[in-house]
């Protein structure tokens, strides 16, 4: 695991404990949320993702340990902008006296420190239930360029970062399967990151989840979470059964022309060898998976289409801008990268342990090819 799972729980720590200590309470009510909120972190990371608490508790509880999760996240949040407004102030009242009234208040201002712990409730519970629920259904019209007339009109549902065995299982499945199912597309792909522990631990979710079906056929591409887990075990799960992998190789539909390829897995957006991919295919319409958006300008020589996801959106509003950073750009919906296109999925799900979604939402994609 990365050394910063077990890092970030000491880097939270003063940002929770300041801002339990400032409220209006008994000392004995100030402790238990500081326990609560810190005990969420923890859950958060590393105990969640480490040792995966998730399995060995009831869903009930489950659920109340990921909303306290997500509203610990939302406190730290906040505590952390109030630092960064706090800290210059302070520095700048050493040479301005008249600032050191603003400084007390905002380190030490009670009512404060109250109305941020009730936005964080407010803030984490809404988060929670929007991460929570059944994806919206999302249509987005790709226009490509000399479009044979068989592909116009062809829908491609999109799934990706369905994360499933922790947060997300069978009944909440059951009813992404059902909704994605009901939009009649003619093919389904998932770009990775399919679940949250090796499919020996999921195997009623990774059942349910081979009721999609669609003319031409489901099709999935790893991401970085099947690598943590064991990409062996992914491999030999869907050979066994019968489910149709992409990994540096390519398909031809039958009923359509065009070309369905899928990258490289990795636990990073390691390069991928489109020369070596590609050599000797036709000249098609290309569709490519990669789970990984920031590889999207090499694929942009070779294909019409990549598909990916990872980004989970941004998860937040504040959060989107350092998520957009850490990939070339791109944080979530349909980018033009030189002559190609990128549609980058918000997430079906997202990782159990971030159970927070705020002003971003999950999403079924359904993509429809048009003519330029």
């Amino acid at each position: 695991m990365p050394w910063f799972i077990f890092a970030f729980p000491v880097i939270v720590l003063p940002f929770i404990l300041w801002g339990t200590m400032t409220l209006p309470f008994s000392k004995s009510l100030r402790v238990f949320l500081f326990l609560l909120l810190f005990g969420g972190f923890l859950y958060f990371m590393p105990l969640g993702p480490v040792y995966n608490i998730g399995f060995h508790v009831s869903y009930e509880l489950l659920l109340v340990i990921s909303s306290i999760t997500a509203i610990s996240i939302i406190f730290v949040s906040a505590h952390f902008f109030h630092a960064v407004v706090t800290l210059p102030i302070a520095l700048l009242s050493i040479f301005v006296r008249p600032l050191r009234k603003t400084v007390k208040f905002l380190f030490s201002s009670k009512k404060l420190s109250l109305g941020i712990l009730l936005l964080s409730i407010i803030g984490g519970s809404w988060g929670f239930y929007e991460a929570a629920k059944i994806p919206h259904v999302n249509h987005v019209d790709i226009a490509i360029k000399d479009l044979p007339p068989e592909l116009e009109n062809y829908t491609i549902a999109h799934i990706t970062d369905t994360h499933l065995g922790v947060l997300f299982r069978t009944e909440w499945l059951k009813d992404v399967v059902a909704k994605v199912n009901a939009q009649n597309a003619d093919m389904i792909v998932h770009t990775g990151d399919i679940g949250d522990a090796s499919p020996s631990e999921i195997k009623e979710q990774l059942a349910f989840l081979q009721d999609l079906k669609a003319p031409d056929g489901v099709f999935y591409a790893f991401g970085n979470h099947e690598n943590y887990q064991s990409l062996v075990e992914w491999r030999e799960y869907y050979i066994a059964n019968n489910i149709r992998y992409l990994e540096d190789d390519y398909v031809i539909l039958d009923s359509v022309p065009l070309m369905l390829s899928g990258a490289v897995a990795g636990r990073k957006a390691s390069p991928t060898d489109f020369e070596k991919i590609f050599k000797g295919a036709p000249d098609l319409v290309r569709v490519h998976l990669d789970h990984f958006p920031a590889r999207a300008h090499e694929a942009a020589a070779y294909v019409d289409l990549q598909l990916s996801g990872h980004t989970h959106g941004g998860v937040t509003f504040y959060i989107a801008p350092i998520v957009a950073m850490a990939n070339r750009g791109f944080v979530s919906g349909l980018y033009k990268v030189d002559d190609m296109w990128l549609y980058l999925g918000a997430g079906t799900g997202l990782w159990s342990y971030t159970p927070l979604r705020l002003f971003v939402l999950s999403e079924i994609a359904i993509l429809r090819l048009v003519k330029k």
